[in-house]
């Protein structure tokens, strides 16, 4: 971090970072104790006094000693690898005493991470809570997107052909987007129709009911499990007997909970007549005592993994 760098020779300067690499893969793949926040910062570090080493004396706007560069190329490597980006643009501050390195770092660190993208250095790090199987659970209860028109709309005796603004809804929409439909118009309400006819009515406190119903009926579902329940996850595949089966004749074990079905990046509400798919990623719940069942269960459908 002082101009010394200057007395090295300049491939040592450039050697150095990689030599840090391989002797870091080295103790970490080997089972040795140390961590990876350390040498991160080396490596970046070494990375930003290479670029200073290179670039002193060729750009005038480059700063008289290396600290600053060095600082910099620390942010950005770990920022990257690590996807924690804020994390160490805050250490910045920290670091330095103050935050006239906050906006440069902040670049650099931007394009580390645009760089690396979903590639991460710590190789079990997942996407966002709603992919832990600590979190699953609380992030799979029904959400708004995850009910439809149908299932909160009423049928009156007379129900209207169109709504005051002339809003009407599909049944299969789903009660996000109603919701958004009417409150764009300013209205409470508006008719529900299903292939051309009128099945319905749909208020936004309709809308409000079903989801808080839905919902504590799901925390009650979860909730009579016992506290040592265990959290299973089987993908389906086109060859599992499961598929084309509704959860409810798919013959699940008694005291099991399917909380939550993924098919194409999108979370279900599994219901009773949700219709098993191939590719279906289902995330269920079970007891100690049914966990046994459980899993002969998975077993058996050739396709669950």
């Amino acid at each position: 971090m002082t101009r010394d760098v200057l007395t090295l020779p300049l491939w040592t300067v450039l050697v150095l970072p990689f030599a840090k690499i391989l002797s870091t893969s080295l103790s970490i793949g080997s089972g040795g104790s140390g961590g990876i926040f350390g040498p991160g910062m080396v490596i970046g570090g070494m990375l930003g006094a290479s670029f200073w080493r290179l670039a002193y004396g060729v750009f005038p706007e480059m700063p008289p000693d290396p600290a600053p560069v060095v600082i910099i190329g620390m942010m950005a490597l770990f920022g990257g690898i690590a996807h924690a980006p804020l994390a160490v643009m805050l250490m910045v501050a920290e670091m330095t005493g103050n935050l006239s390195l906050l906006a440069p770092a902040m670049v650099a660190v931007a394009i580390s991470t645009a760089l690396v993208g979903d590639r991460t250095i710590y190789h079990s790090q997942l996407r966002s809570r709603a992919d832990s199987p600590a979190h699953r659970v609380r992030f799979s209860f029904p959400l708004l997107s995850s009910l439809l028109v149908r299932d909160a709309m009423t049928a009156p005796p007379e129900v209207p052909t169109a709504g005051a603004n002339g809003v009407r809804l599909d049944a299969e929409q789903p009660l996000d987007t109603a919701l958004d439909i009417l409150v764009s118009v300013g209205s409470t309400s508006a008719p529900v129709l299903e292939d051309g006819h009128v099945v319905g009515q749909l208020q936004v406190r309709d809308i409000m009911s079903t989801y808080k119903a839905n919902l504590e009926r799901s925390v009650r579902r979860a909730r009579s499990l016992s506290p040592e329940s265990t959290l299973f996850e089987a993908r389906l595949d086109a060859r599992s007997p499961l598929i084309g089966r509704t959860l409810r004749d798919a013959g699940f074990p008694r005291d099991t909970l399917v909380v939550s079905i993924t098919r194409d990046s999108e979370t279900l509400f599994p219901r009773a007549a949700t219709c098993l798919a191939a590719g279906d990623r289902l995330v269920i719940m079970a007891d100690r005592e049914s966990e046994p069942v459980l899993r002969r269960f998975l077993e058996a459908a050739d396709g669950a993994r």
